[in-house]
């Protein structure tokens, strides 16, 4: 897909996470062009603490008063089809599956099952949180700096999913220092940056 424009975009709560956690949204979307789905139950799980299970304070919610991020409840077809898909994936991405198959929107999902179940079930195309990222239009629409803090911010803050087939993208993007310390990225690239650190200054030898 060469264009998002005009599309329905339907995200699961880790790309809510995601996104939030890069700072940029707003412009993401208007860079693009597409609307920005979440279904009310991923809306809610995108709002849980990691780490306590306990809600977050509406975090969220100003997203959602700017109409950058819109809050949907499934109608009785998608309900029919979330029973289907519940007994495959969580009921989060069941949820947005259904929604985003009833639409004919874009499901967006860093969840490899989630992508899997939704290919067995239609053509229409998957995109994951770095490969909006990656889109040119919101590269010039950021600028190299604010993609390169917004990208940093979703991995970092939001545990981002990065695939292999997007660590080049990464790599050529992000400074040496910055891919060390990304824990949520696979050991080899976080390696591969530490000698170039090596090589550029013997002095962070021994970082992790």
């Amino acid at each position: 897909m060469t264009t998002l424009h005009g599309h329905v975009l339907v995200l699961d709560a880790c790309t809510v996470i995601n996104l939030a956690a890069a700072g940029k949204m707003d412009v993401v979307r208007m860079a693009l062009g597409c609307e920005f789905r979440v279904v009310r139950t991923a809306y809610e799980e995108a709002e849980l603490d990691p780490g306590s299970g306990l809600r977050h304070t509406n975090h969220l919610q100003p997203l959602v008063d700017a109409g950058v991020l819109v809050v949907v409840d499934l109608d009785d077809d998608e309900q029919a089809l979330l029973v289907e898909v519940a007994a495959e994936v969580g009921d989060g991405e069941a949820a947005t599956i259904a929604h985003a198959l009833n639409v004919g929107g874009v499901l967006v999902t860093d969840d490899g099952l989630a992508a899997e179940v939704w290919r067995s079930r239609t053509d229409a195309h998957t995109l994951s949180t770095i490969e909006l990222l990656r889109k040119s239009p919101v590269e010039a629409t950021l600028g190299l700096d604010d993609l390169r803090v917004c990208t940093l911010q979703a991995l970092m803050v939001g545990r981002m999913r990065a695939f292999q087939r997007d660590e080049a993208w990464l790599e050529a993007l992000l400074l040496p220092e910055q891919l060390v310390s990304c824990r949520s990225l696979r050991s080899a690239v976080r390696e591969r940056a530490r000698s170039r650190l090596l090589q550029t200054d013997p002095a962070h030898r021994g970082t992790t």
